[in-house]
């Protein structure tokens, strides 16, 4: 057994494979090519653009985080262990950019994810109780004229739309 059996070719993790890679199709609204050296090495086509790499790569970080966590076991990870996952490397990476001051990186290179993860936590009818995660919020602060950029705009409007529940 290698890296290459273990994190690609294995039948039990095949179907998970396969779902992480439609979502990152959905996520980029691109069609990434379902190969090896792509989703597992993170050589993506030249088109993708350098804020996206960098959310692929987490996602991409975040699924093989999944899988080493089943490592033994005869079950493939779920979705929703990814999803949590990727929710955890957010945080981390959520106090380093505000440590750094650098906010608007942060929610420039997870807009993407937002914006999926909220739209697939309200279209899967999740009963009442359960969390929803909004992971971005607007600074308190207001923006002069010309220093809101076009994601941070986009966002507002996101936000008014979406509700945050969390379940205790």
């Amino acid at each position: 057994m290698n890296h290459y059996h273990i994190f690609w070719s294995c039948p039990v993790l095949v179907p998970f494979t396969k779902s992480v890679h439609q979502i990152l199709q959905e996520v980029f609204r691109n069609n990434i090519p379902f190969r090896f050296d792509t989703l597992y090495l993170c050589n993506f086509p030249q088109e993708i653009n350098a804020k996206d790499k960098k959310l692929m790569s987490i996602l991409l970080a975040a699924c093989k985080k999944a899988i080493t966590r089943k490592w033994l076991k005869q079950q493939a990870p779920l979705i929703d262990d990814w999803i949590d996952i990727v929710y955890e490397i957010y945080k981390m990476e959520r106090l380093t950019y505000y440590l750094k001051l650098r906010q608007e990186d942060l929610t420039s290179i997870w807009f993407e994810w937002t914006i999926y993860i909220n739209v697939f936590n309200s279209s899967t009818h999740i009963p009442p109780g359960s969390m929803y995660i909004v992971l971005f919020t607007v600074p308190d602060r207001p923006f002069k004229e010309g220093q809101c950029t076009s994601y941070q705009k986009t966002f507002k409007c996101f936000l008014s739309l979406f509700v945050c529940l969390f379940s205790f």
